[in-house]
């Protein structure tokens, strides 16, 4: 994998990443829920302030980093003022500031997922949340059908790569810095639609996220091989289909006084 250059996507991010306006308050109103009226969370690798955003409007400080300023303009522009260039392995912010850690499809850019996990749960006071979420695609969705062809693909070009800080791992690592998993949630659900000429564009485009960190050379042999077998799969290739989104929660109830040393 190459380190991303975050600038590259940040004035184009919000025309594909951004959620409806409902969607967004459905996912504000959780989350600040979860917390608490004027709790107050950090956000790590805020982005353009897409989840940030509605969680502010909803009664909770959000303090936000990116190492992208240009990510960062966008987070301003929707009304954000705590805002920092960071690094999220160095998070230059006191022991215990926070109620909660926010991590929205960032933890698989970092070079040591470890280290941002130790960062984010010593940022986080006595009791309070660490946060991820993520965007979900029905599995049988041209969508994620594709996607999941583009790693399968990848992977046996390159059997290097594999995906960092995958669930189980992450959870028992979390697990040994005293953080008690709670159930899986979902903050809003809602229908999408596209084609799979329409995916196969995103993905040639780098605007899909899961192609951002793939060198030019193997994901250009990747999608070949993704669009041959596509065709194969939808002949009707510019055809729209309805598939469910949600935006799902896992979250962690921090006890410092439970960690082991990790």
């Amino acid at each position: 994998m190459s380190k991303f250059d975050f600038q590259k996507v940040a004035a184009n991010y919000d025309d594909i990443h951004v959620h409806d306006a409902s969607v967004s308050t459905d996912i504000g109103r959780y989350l600040v829920s979860q917390v608490g009226l004027g709790g107050r969370i950090l956000e790590i690798g805020i982005g353009t302030g897409r989840i940030a955003a509605p969680v502010v409007a909803n009664g909770c400080t959000v303090v936000g980093f990116d190492v992208s300023p240009g990510m960062l303009h966008g987070a301003a522009q929707r009304g954000l003022d705590r805002l920092l260039v960071a690094d999220m392995m160095a998070m230059p912010f006191a022991r215990g500031s926070f109620d909660a850690t926010l991590a929205v499809h960032v933890l698989h850019h970092a070079s040591d997922w470890r280290e941002v996990l130790r960062e984010s749960v010593r940022v986080i006071r006595e009791g309070g949340l660490f946060i991820e979420g993520r965007d979900w695609n029905d599995p049988t969705s041209p969508a994620m059908r594709m996607r999941n062809r583009m790693r399968e693909v990848i992977m046996a070009l390159s059997p290097g790569i594999r995906p960092p800080g995958a669930g189980a791992a992450k959870q028992q690592f979390l697990a040994r810095m005293g953080a008690e998993s709670l159930p899986e949630d979902t903050a809003a659900s809602w229908q999408a639609y596209a084609s799979p000429a329409q995916m196969l564009a995103q993905m040639q485009s780098r605007t899909d996220p899961e192609t951002w960190a793939i060198e030019p050379t193997l994901l250009d042999a990747t999608l070949a091989k993704v669009a041959e077998w596509a065709h194969g799969e939808w002949p009707d290739f510019d055809t729209v289909m309805p598939y469910e989104r949600r935006f799902v929660i896992n979250s962690y109830r921090i006890h410092h006084q439970a960690a082991a040393a990790v």
